[in-house]
């Protein structure tokens, strides 16, 4: 499946900007279905968001409003991580260290995207490059780990 859809995008089979817009409208229909939506008698457009009521004039005007707060909420992969290393209980300083020292070095590019922005691909074509540049087996493993802890993390708390 990975090395069809590799081929269908470096072949321009697959346009991965169009792709990205339709899962960008799906992720937002996902957010919307969500919310209660209810229109008052003055007009205006209502939702109740983290127990707070918000208002809009335009039904778009709140679906943006909507969408906005969701995107606020989700938390970036660096800030994942840390939450992650504060969880960990007796963790060793030095395997502290260690997990950060691989979050730094390999993990810039991620660390201020939005976590539910990365997909699986996303992470497959990193490990991928990863390997093609040589990265040795003790430093994949403790990626790995860091990896899969976020992720997990970020799984638990949707």
């Amino acid at each position: 499946m990975d090395e069809l859809l590799r081929y269908a995008v470096e072949n321009g089979i697959i346009d991965l900007r169009g792709v990205a817009k339709e899962v960008k409208v799906q992720k937002e229909k996902e957010i919307l279905k969500d919310h209660h939506i209810w229109k008052g008698k003055n007009g205006y457009y209502y939702s109740k968001i983290q127990g707070k009521l918000y208002k809009r004039k335009k039904l778009s005007d709140l679906n943006q409003a909507i969408i906005e707060l969701h995107a606020a909420a989700v938390p970036t992969v660096k800030e994942l991580f840390y939450t992650y290393l504060d969880n960990k209980r007796n963790i060793q300083p030095s395997t502290k260290w260690r997990y950060e020292t691989s979050f730094k070095g390999y993990l810039q590019d991620f660390q201020d995207i939005k976590v539910n922005e990365i997909t699986q691909y996303d992470i497959e074509e990193f490990i991928f490059n990863l390997l093609d540049e040589g990265i040795t087996a003790k430093e994949y493993g403790n990626l790995r780990i860091v990896l899969h802890g976020i992720f997990k993390l970020a799984k638990k708390k949707e």
